[in-house]
């Protein structure tokens, strides 16, 4: 009942998208991408909306062309890694394609993350340890349930382990 409500809701007129609305387009044939955009830019036209060029880009995730493969999209690198017949991804069909998908926190929301803890670390020096735990644990619990769902768990303990002191993570 709940995607029949959004579905209505989503199609009546005068709809209204969030300030920050992200849209991603997967497919093997950058001729079907490129008629995508063509199609969204027309669908979002009767509304006032496009798409702004400085943020639109059409990129490849598995091979290297006029930019890096894959993209950072909301904090998390998206890529496709070539893989052998046992580990690759399968089509609809159980045929095996030949990567696999690979969702893990992006360098700079990494960094990001270093620099609020290594901050709140300096500013607070002088404290207790207790206290500073207090200040770093939810922070570092709330990032680390954010990412949660990507291949992040070698890439956190990396760095967290690059703050003065080291936080050591088994």
């Amino acid at each position: 009942m709940k995607r029949e409500f959004h579905v209505r809701i989503c199609e009546s007129v005068g709809v209204r998208f969030p300030r920050a609305t992200r849209l991603v387009v997967f497919h093997r044939d950058r001729t079907v991408i490129e008629q995508c955009q063509r199609f969204i830019v027309g669908w979002l036209q009767p509304m006032g909306l496009e798409l702004k060029p400085s943020k639109t880009r059409i990129t490849h995730t598995l091979e290297a062309g006029e930019h890096e493969p894959g993209f950072d999209f909301l904090g998390f690198t998206v890529r496709h890694y070539l893989a052998g017949k046992t580990r690759c991804a399968k089509s609809n069909k159980g045929e095996p394609l030949g990567y696999q998908t690979r969702i893990k926190p992006s360098k700079a929301s990494i960094q990001r993350h270093v620099d609020k803890l290594h901050e709140t670390i300096h500013r607070h020096r002088g404290a207790e340890q207790e206290f500073l735990i207090k200040l770093l644990a939810p922070k570092i619990i709330g990032w680390c349930n954010y990412f949660s769902a990507s291949f992040c768990s070698d890439v956190i303990s990396v760095h967290l382990s690059a703050l003065p002191g080291g936080i050591p993570i088994r």
